[in-house]
This record gives C-alpha cells, structure tokens and sequence, in this order.
C-alpha cells in the first residue's frame, strides 16, 4: 500500500481537500497532469526528518545521499546531472538529500525527540522517543475509507488506547510562537488535516480521536512545542472538511470545476473558536 500512496488519485487526501479549497481549477489542473511535489527541497528533507525521528526503517532505506558529481561547480544543482541521478534505476521513489540537508534532518528529529508530549498518572514525562517505544505505536498508518468520497491518509504515528486512539503529527513550522502557529494552521489549511485524520482513524478503530501536532521551527535553534485545537474547533474542522467533499463531489460529477466567489466558500476568521475558526 505504502509504494503508490502518493500516486493514488482514485482516494482524497488531506492535502488534495487543501488544493481543492483554495482553487478548484488548481486541483483539476494538477489531478489531471498527476502532478507531485515529491522532488521539491521542503518535502524531502520533511520526509527525512519524519524518517529519522519516527526511526522509520523502511524510510531511512530509501534516503539517498547526493554525491558531489551531481553538483555543478557553483554548488547548485546541474540540471542535466540532477536529473540523470534522480532518474536511476537505483534511485528511483529515493529521498534524495544534499548533505547539509541531511545534517538539518538530524538536527530538528533530535529536537523532535526530546520534547514532552505527554505525562503519566505519576507525572513521568513522556517523549517521542517514549512513545516510539510503545508497542502499541504505529508509525506511518495508512487507512482507505468512504466518507462521501472515497478519502486515505497517512498518519505519521498512531497510539490505539483502550477508550480513544491517539495521533501525532509531526509539523515543521516557520515559529512554535502561540498566535503565529495558529495562523499557519490557519494559511497552511492544517484544520483539514485534524479534521481528515479524525474522521479517517475513527473509521479504522471505531474510537473517538485525539489529534495533536508536535511542531518545529525550520530555522534557528529548532524549539519546538505541543498544539491541540479544542473541541468547538474540531467539530467546525470536520463541518468545513465534509463541506468540502460535498463539493468536489458534485465538481467530479459535473465535471465543471470552477471557483466560488471570493464571498462564498469557507471563510477563514482570527483563529479563536477558539483559535481556529471557519465560518460555514
């Protein structure tokens, strides 16, 4: 299931309903030419962080590092030479990284790994590496399910509890400063996310979910910190969210794919409703 996750375009996932959100022409545009943004530099050192703090085996196989011959002089990359290597039997659904970039996936998994996430009954804090360690723990947990349209996801790690199950997200962000994140979970649609996954495990366990992003700052000293919508948040996610999926259906059916004005629609408020608002 893992191999054609990304290239599955008969099953919605999160991500395909934050296209569609902001322009349906742009979701029709890129599902027709099966555009991915797999080569891009943000989504591969994203990918080999997740692989490095997940301690994801079958990941970390699939890290490649880029030797200096697929370099041009200046230290840019050479077209012609990048894509000769990218395109090698060998290396072909690689992780290709720069070795600073990988240096960078080390640097912000470790900081990944210490953070508190959660605390026991007897106030032992518990970190990733903590949770990684759980049996229960299933690290990138793939579910295909019907909700309106058939829909899948990815959870990056996944605690099945006894009363509820427990998703962790791991989030790179420009800042873990309160408002500022809230404003990227806002910008970046990362309410449909919540939203999506919610619905997605609550199909697979048959328990109620909670969603948390553990996030990390790209730059600097990589602080990180825990953030958790309340529950009126949620519930106006999985409104927007199944909104949403009424509309693209009747997109795929009529094949007319075409934006809303700009008054209608979802509209996103400040980020309090706290702190994440959708006016339906």
């Amino acid at each position: 299931m893992t191999a054609d996750y990304h290239s599955d375009t008969d099953y919605i996932s999160r991500s395909d309903l934050a296209v569609f959100a902001t322009s349906r022409r742009q979701f029709k545009r890129r599902r027709d030419a099966n555009i991915k943004d797999d080569d891009k530099d943000v989504l591969r050192i994203g990918k080999g962080t997740h692989a490095v703090a997940l301690k994801d085996a079958i990941e970390l196989n699939k890290i490649v590092l880029i030797p200096d011959s697929a370099l041009s002089r200046s230290g840019r990359r050479s077209g012609n030479d990048w894509t000769r290597f990218r395109l090698k039997t060998e290396n072909r659904g690689k992780t290709l990284l720069l070795p600073k970039q990988w240096e960078l996936c080390q640097q912000i998994a470790d900081s990944l790994q210490k953070i508190d996430i959660a605390e026991t009954a007897d106030g032992r804090k518990l970190n990733l590496e903590h949770l990684l360690a759980d049996p229960r723990a299933e690290r990138e947990c793939e579910h295909r399910w019907a909700d309106i349209l058939p829909c899948r996801l990815k959870a990056d790690l996944v605690l099945e509890l006894p009363d509820s199950v427990l998703c962790i997200d791991l989030k790179t962000a420009f800042s873990v400063d309160e408002r500022k994140f809230w404003k990227e979970v806002r910008d970046r649609k990362l309410w449909l996310q919540v939203a999506h996954y919610s619905a997605g495990l609550e199909n697979k366990f048959g328990k109620p979910v909670r969603f948390i992003f553990v996030a990390i700052e790209k730059t600097g000293y990589h602080d990180a910190d825990i953030f958790e919508l309340d529950s009126e948040a949620v519930q106006i996610a999985k409104r927007g969210r199944l909104m949403l999926l009424e509309q693209l259906k009747e997109c795929l059916e009529t094949g007319a794919f075409i934006d809303p004005p700009k008054a209608e629609g979802i509209k996103m408020l400040s980020l309090t409703a706290a702190d994440m608002g959708i006016d339906i």
